[in-house]
């Protein structure tokens, strides 16, 4: 008997030190619309050293704002190590308002639709835009803003400072530790 509570402290003690964090097989079980329509399963984050995830809203003047901005990251960023995702919550917008979105500001990376929520709820999005830069093994290494430019609603720097995207980025492409592993995103609610 002595044994068997013995083995339930250790599960205790290993799953309260996040070893049964269950994000990462959350993560690659998913598949997630494309806003062509075509899924995007999401078991393929494995094969990248940095996967980048941006929410954002149609609406969301943030969302637009930071359009430019995530797109440059794309493209200073943009190899075989890294994959990018931009993604659209929920079903609060028709597909005609992302549609317009994507037009007025072209997104270079993959657009992803998660009408369920469920990419949303496995990372803990809450705000747009809000970036999260995962590794190959489903972990998330930071979760936040894309840089300090906006620091509160509709208060903004004349230029941003502190780039937590990019800085999260290089860190994981040079197998550092990241530094900041959270900020608090500022920006619209997701619905």
């Amino acid at each position: 008997m002595k044994w068997v509570s013995g083995i339930g402290l250790a599960l205790t003690i290993i799953c309260t030190l996040g070893s049964c964090n269950n994000q990462p097989q959350k993560l690659r079980g998913l598949i997630i619309q494309d806003r062509t329509g075509r899924p995007v399963p999401l078991a393929d984050i494995q094969k990248f050293k940095a996967n980048i995830f941006v929410f954002f809203s149609p609406e969301c003047p943030l969302s637009e704002n930071y359009s430019l901005t995530y797109n440059t990251i794309f493209e200073e960023f943009q190899d075989d190590l890294t994959n990018f995702y931009l993604v659209f919550p929920g079903t609060f917008y028709t597909t005609l308002e992302i549609d317009s979105f994507c037009q007025r500001f072209e997104p270079a990376m993959t657009v992803l639709l998660d009408t369920g929520y469920a990419l949303t709820h496995a990372l803990g999005a809450t705000i747009t835009p809000e970036a999260f830069v995962v590794d190959g093994d489903g972990i998330t290494r930071y979760s936040g803003k894309i840089d300090n430019w906006a620091f509160s609603l509709g208060k903004q720097r004349r230029k941003a400072s502190e780039h937590y995207l990019k800085d999260a980025i290089h860190a994981l492409l040079e197998n550092k530790e990241v530094v900041n592993k959270k900020t608090k995103a500022v920006g619209c609610l997701i619905e």
